[in-house]
């Protein structure tokens, strides 16, 4: 199976530097380019996002928390 590459992780932070939530954006892609409605959720919870048609997102989450990427055909990534 194919593996999601290139992921790109770029944190903004929201708020001051004492602020328990970031706002992580990044973009989803492959060899050929954007992947468009991959599925990024934070481990063991309800919350989650997809990636635009350009393969990028954006979701708030607090520091530990723990990522599954995953898109029809490509091996779930857990970063």
């Amino acid at each position: 199976m194919k593996k999601l590459l290139n992921l790109l992780f770029l944190l903004t932070i929201a708020g001051s530097l004492y602020a328990q939530e970031v706002n992580l954006t990044g973009n989803v892609s492959d060899a050929n380019g954007p992947l468009a409605g991959a599925s990024i959720m934070i481990e063991k919870t309800k919350t989650g996002t997809v990636t635009d048609v350009n393969g990028n997102y954006s979701l708030n989450v607090k520091p530990g928390d723990v990522l599954v990427f995953s898109y029809i055909g490509f091996t779930t990534q857990t970063i």
